[in-house]
């Protein structure tokens, strides 16, 4: 294999590398249909698998709105490839991402809807029912 084919070839390797982890992240999809799974549900049964809220407040239609904040930090060291002559490289970095989410109950404390702000794709797969 000559270094050009070789160039080729840790290429592919990277962007395949690449976009397998992006195919395997979580989605915005199966995020909604996570919480669209507690549509309906008890508020009890929702905090007994995810938590207490850091806060409540009175949406306008006078039903309660619980509330809950997430800040976490992923940090990558990068990656180099070498070929050859040749190095690929991606930086170390750290990346800060938030989520807040907002889950609506009405008199009979019964979700009747929810709404999110943020990177909350990855924080609730793992609560559906």
């Amino acid at each position: 294999m000559d270094d050009s084919e070789m160039k080729r070839y840790v290429c592919v390797l990277v962007c395949t590398v690449l976009l397998v982890g992006c195919s395997a992240s979580p989605t915005y999809e199966n995020f909604a249909k996570t919480m669209d799974s507690w549509v309906g549900k008890s508020l009890d049964r929702y905090v007994d698998a995810r938590g207490y809220p850091d806060g409540s407040m009175t949406a306008p239609n006078g039903n309660k709105v619980y509330y809950y904040y997430h800040r976490w930090s992923h940090y990558s060291s990068g990656m180099a490839v070498q070929s050859g002559t040749m190095t690929l490289s991606t930086p170390a970095s750290t990346y800060i991402q938030a989520c807040d989410i907002f889950v609506e109950i009405d008199e009979q404390q019964i979700i009747v809807k929810w709404s999110s702000k943020g990177k909350c794709v990855k924080r609730e797969i793992e609560l559906a029912e």
